[in-house]
């Protein structure tokens, strides 16, 4: 966790339902989450670089499921207050050089 980030901390994990997933917490990440009163579901929008090749290939996976956490500061036990943002199914994978 930095404190160029004012102590802000993320994890996606994504993986098929029931089964252990993979979580990503140290790499950059960017989100856009829209939610409605619709009765649509609510879509996110979540980019992380520099995934290794395997994980990438997890993340490409069928029927996959993605969980978003976020949060500021740390909790008593020394590790990040994350509460869940978003979860959902994985509808488009891409994966794109910069």
């Amino acid at each position: 966790m930095s404190d160029k980030l004012f102590g802000r901390s993320a994890r996606v994990t994504f993986g098929r339902n029931k089964t252990q997933g993979l979580s990503v917490t140290d790499l950059h990440m960017k989100f856009k989450i829209t939610k409605t009163s619709e009765a649509n579901p609510n879509k996110a929008e979540i980019s992380v670089w520099n995934m290794n090749p395997e994980h990438r290939a997890l993340a490409e996976q069928s029927d996959n499921i993605v969980s978003l956490e976020c949060g500021y500061g740390l909790n008593a036990q020394g590790l990040p207050k994350l509460e869940g943002v978003f979860i959902g199914d994985v509808a488009r994978v891409l994966t794109i050089k910069d």
